[in-house]
């Protein structure tokens, strides 16, 4: 690091910026956008229909009905908006009324 700052003591003159291009030119990989675009095969996108495991089917409901007391119970944090909501160790926020 010494032997840096001692050779570049500031990098505000345009001859010490261009020897320092100069010495890492060839530790640089550079690629030109064109050359990289040829190379990617065109974007395909599949989706794949799953369903939702008893755990997961549980707790969208719930959600949905608004009963969060299920995640309370199930210790899931459900994301709540009422009055009563606590700050749950993760950060997110749950309720238990």
């Amino acid at each position: 690091m010494e032997t840096f700052e001692s050779e570049f003591p500031s990098l505000e003159k345009e001859e010490q910026v261009k020897k320092l291009h100069a010495l890492l030119a060839p530790h640089m990989l550079r690629r030109v956008k064109g050359d990289v675009k040829l190379k990617i095969p065109p974007k395909s996108e599949f989706i794949i229909r799953v369903e939702l495991s008893r755990v997961q089917k549980e707790l969208y409901r719930a959600i949905l009905t608004k009963n969060y007391q299920v995640c309370v119970t199930r210790r899931f944090p459900c994301v709540c908006e009422c009055p009563h909501a606590q700050s749950a160790s993760r950060g997110t926020t749950w309720c238990s009324c």
